[in-house]
Order: structure tokens, then C-alpha cells, then sequence
């Protein structure tokens, strides 16, 4: 299946071969997991396919399933964490070798681990590229990209996925629905998450260890600290799930019990939210949904946590 965003960018080539107007160089961007690999499967099969709609089933589509197209070339990272310049001279070379077809296409993923000497000696075939070549790179993050490559490229946005493609791709029963909203619109996130057994205890604990903040002494920010230490490896998963809990409890706070994501934690929501006015809620919301960041660059970890917790029970008393 594919989201509307990638149906998008492959219809847009799609058009730009009948029509001949295919530009020479692109960029697919978006975050890691979005969907952009896939995207540009579907441009392979588009390219070699021996009908012009990527069939999938003639001799051209089959050779690009297979790798054995020659018109089509793909980089890969592999696991590595930069691209070495004997493979980009090496690519530069089998770009020049003219196509059994009309074009060929060169996908470079992870182009964002093009270093600069990799990108400058990219940048000359770019600017002059053969009139038959097609470059597609994929990129994670746009400001790794030299401006002077930029400025010769036709950059496409991969938007997150639709809610309902995430649900029609990836089924889950209601108690774990809650893993749509804390994928954000990311495929590759929630087929992840999905698959993670410790993930429930995880958001399990995050949001227990709230709600006995909430109706603690001032001195149970310290048992809230120690609980999120020992899980401190899962931080990002913790603060995800306690950023989503306190969006409901707000949903809840202001009456909208109906639009809740995690509505297993219900009953948790409705004993906050009967303790906050809607301004309270709000605060908390947005104290949550800023730490990820804040506390991701901060080296004393216990003394951010206990800034954050500190702050919780201020807004709560």
C-alpha cells in the first residue's frame, strides 16, 4: 500500500514522461521511516517498466525487482555513515554509459550522508548532467545539502501519513491506538513501536508514576525521579507517552471525552482532569511536548527530570 503522499510523487513522474518534461535532478525529503525507499521502488519499476505505468509484471519491471536493470542505478548506504568518494567516481563513471532506453535513473538514499566532497563531485554531473539522466537523491534532512546543489534540484516534501493510512497499513486493536498518534503520521515509526513488546509497560509506567506525582507530597518528585532513571534508556518513548496522556487529560478537561487517543487510560484522564481547570491542562500539555528536545541536550539528566517534575507539581497545586 501507498499513502497518498507517495501516490502523489509517483503520479508527478509518471506525468513527467508522458509529457517529456522530466527535470534532471530531484530530491525526495522527509524524516527517516516516512516512506520515501518505497516511494522510489515504485519509480523504478515506472522507469523500466516496458509500458510506462510500472506494472510490475513485464521483463523491465521484473529486471528492476531483480537489480539487473541497467538503465537503473542505486546507491545505498549500507551501514556505513558517510558515502566514500571512490564510490561516487565509481557512480560517475556508469552514469556516462549510455541506456539500452530513453533514460536512466540514479537513486541515491540517505543522500544526507553525502559529505561535501562527495556532493561537489556530484555537483559538476548535475549541473551538466547527459540528457538522459535522471537523478532522484533521498534525503532525511535538507540542511546537510550544499546550496549549490540545492539550487539545482527540484526538491519534493514527503509529508507525514494520514491517520486512516497508518490504520489501513497496520491494524492494531483499541487498547494500543494510542501508537497512531505517537507514531506522528510516520510508517516506519509505528511498524517499530508496533512491534515493541516493552513499549506498554513503558508508557505503563510513565504515566503511573504521573499520576502518583499528582496526588503526592511535594517530596514525591523524587520517587517520580527515581522511577524514570531506571528507564532512562526509554526517555524519549517515556516522555512520547506522557506528552500523549496529558493531551487527553486536556481533551478531557475541556469536554471533549470523545475525541480521547489512549481511552484504556480513561479513568486516569477523568481523575486528573477533575483536579485542573482547562488553563492547567494546557501547561501541562505544553510542558510535556517541550522536553523531548530540552532534556535530549541537557548532560544532567536527574536535574532536568526533577526541573520537569518540579514543574508538574507547581502547575497541579
Amino acid at each position: 500500500m501507498l499513502s497518498a503522499q507517495q501516490q502523489k510523487i509517483v503520479s508527478h513522474f509518471k506525468g513527467a514522461l508522458a509529457s517529456d518534461t522530466l527535470r534532471h535532478a530531484y530530491i525526495i525529503s522527509g524524516s527517516s521511516g516516512v516512506g520515501k525507499k518505497r516511494a522510489a521502488d515504485e519509480l523504478q519499476l515506472l522507469f523500466a517498466c516496458n509500458e510506462g505505468t510500472g506494472c510490475g509484471n513485464c521483463t523491465g519491471c521484473k529486471s528492476a525487482k531483480l537489480g539487473a536493470n541497467s538503465d537503473i542505478i542505486r546507491l545505498s548506504l549500507g551501514e556505513k555513515n558517510v558515502y566514500e568518494i571512490a564510490r561516487i567516481r565509481e557512480l560517475i563513471k556508469k552514469v556516462h554509459e549510455k541506456p539500452k532506453g530513453k533514460h536512466k535513473l540514479i537513486i541515491i538514499e540517505d543522500a544526507h550522508c553525502l559529505g561535501q566532497i562527495c556532493q561537489n563531485a556530484l555537483l559538476k554531473l548535475i549541473e551538466e548532467p547527459p540528457g538522459y539522466a535522471v537523478f532522484v537523491l533521498l534525503c532525511d534532512n535538507l540542511f546537510t545539502i550544499l546550496p549549490t546543489v540545492l539550487s539545482r534540484v527540484m526538491t519534493i516534501e514527503m509529508q507525514p501519513w494520514k491517520k486512516k493510512e497508518l490504520e489501513a497499513i497496520c491494524p492494531l486493536d483499541l487498547s494500543k491506538s494510542y501508537l497512531y498518534d505517537l507514531a506522528e503520521g510516520n510508517v516506519g515509526t509505528l511498524l517499530s513501536i508496533a512491534s515493541d513488546s516493552e513499549l506498554s509497560k513503558v508508557r505503563d509506567t510513565a504515566i503511573d508514576s504521573f499520576v502518583r506525582l499528582a496526588s503526592s507530597s511535594p517530596y514525591g518528585v523524587y520517587d517520580a525521579l527515581d522511577e524514570w532513571l531506571v528507564n532512562k534508556e526509554r526517555l524519549k518513548d517515556m516522555l512520547g507517552a506522557l506528552a500523549l496522556f496529558l493531551a487527553d487529560v486536556l481533551l478531557v478537561s475541556l469536554g471533549r471525552k470523545d475525541d480521547v487517543v489512549g481511552t484504556d487510560k480513561i479513568r486516569e484522564c477523568e481523575a486528573i482532569a477533575a483536579r485542573l481547570s482547562p488553563k492547567a491542562a494546557l501547561k501541562l500539555t505544553e510542558l510535556a511536548g517541550s522536553q523531548t528536545e530540552r532534556i535530549g541536550r541537557n548532560e544532567n539528566l536527574s536535574m532536568a527530570l526533577l526541573t520537569m517534575f518540579m514543574k508538574i507539581k507547581e502547575i497541579i497545586t
